[in-house]
Formats: C-alpha cells, sequence, structure tokens
C-alpha cells in the first residue's frame, strides 16, 4: 500500500499543479504542504478535504481507499471497460467515429481517473448521465466546449457554468494512450 505522500506527490503531478498554487488554493502553508509531500506529517481530515478539492479529486483517492495490498481496486465507469490500475486508470473503448481520424471504434484508451484536464486534452465525459463518450475539451473563462474530431460529425457544443452543473457536464478522466488492434 503506498503512503499518503506518495498519493499525493501522483495526484499533484497529474493535475499539472505546483505546491504554491495548492497553498493558494486551500490556505494551507506552503511549509505545511512540503512536510505533508516528504512523509514527514500527514494532513488532518479537513486540509485532506481542501487538497482533494483543490486537485480536483475525490478524497477517497488521497485516503487510499481503493488500494488493497499495494494494488488499486475499483470498478470502472460505466461504458467503459477493464479494471482500475497501478496509477487509478481504466479503460475505455471508442464506440462510434466523432473522433476520427485520430480515434477509431475499437480503438482502446486509458483513461487516468481525474475531475479536471488541461485545455485542449482528450477526455472521457459524461453529459446528463448519458453513456460516456471520448471529445476534446476547451475552458472558456464562462464555462466549458466539448468538440469532436469528426468534421463531417456532430457539432460541437457549449456548456456555461451553470449547464456543467445543473445537466450536469462530468470529467471521468484524461486520455493518456491509444491502443489499435490491426
Amino acid at each position: 500500500m503506498s503512503s499518503f505522500s506518495e498519493r499525493l506527490q501522483r495526484s499533484l503531478a497529474a493535475s499539472g499543479l505546483k505546491q504554491t498554487d495548492i497553498a493558494e488554493a486551500t490556505g494551507i502553508s506552503k511549509a505545511a504542504i512540503s512536510s505533508y509531500l516528504s512523509g514527514k506529517y500527514e494532513p488532518k481530515q479537513g486540509n485532506i478535504y481542501k487538497l482533494a478539492e483543490a486537485l480536483r479529486i475525490s478524497p477517497g483517492l488521497l485516503l487510499g481507499a481503493w488500494e488493497k495490498d499495494g494494488n488499486r481496486i475499483g470498478v470502472a465507469e460505466e461504458g467503459a471497460e477493464g479494471t482500475a490500475e497501478e496509477d487509478f486508470y481504466f479503460e475505455f473503448t471508442v464506440l462510434d467515429n466523432t473522433m476520427s481520424p485520430l480515434l477509431l471504434p475499437g480503438d482502446i484508451l486509458r483513461v487516468q481517473r481525474q475531475l479536471s484536464v488541461p485545455d485542449g486534452a482528450l477526455a472521457v465525459v459524461r453529459v446528463g448521465g448519458e453513456e460516456p463518450m471520448v471529445r476534446r475539451l476547451s475552458r472558456l473563462s464562462t464555462g466549458l466546449i466539448i468538440s469532436t474530431y469528426n468534421i463531417g460529425g456532430i457539432p460541437s457544443t457549449g456548456y456555461s457554468s451553470s449547464e456543467i452543473e445543473s445537466l450536469p457536464v462530468e470529467i471521468l478522466g484524461r486520455v493518456v494512450e491509444m491502443r489499435r488492434a490491426f
């Protein structure tokens, strides 16, 4: 089983944020965050929730809730195939051609579970409780644009901050790898 500091280091690296960003977002001192990352101290429950919110992950990821005997365990998201792996990944099979020519039906994607992705990244998203889908995400100050690669396919859709909350628009994870059978 990994330590809290290892889980925090992995989550911080995946988020693309720096220690100073987390300190500003949480109100936790940089020195305290350094001591959490080094393994010298572990935060109390309130700070774990603050860290998770700033990193846009579940507190369970920081607490090791999906670990057992050194391996992470968990159930893949709806519409995804496979199981959670070493760093909270799941596999997702592309079912349509909305992302062609980049992704084709049958391609298997490795997706890192995270609630936020960098601007322009490919992500598995779910809108309004429908089946998950792969889309390119672009952030705006007022919301989010979800787009396909297929020019003749589904047009890009913009969602305001209030629509993201009310529908909801959920980011299940960031696509980090693709596998294709020939």
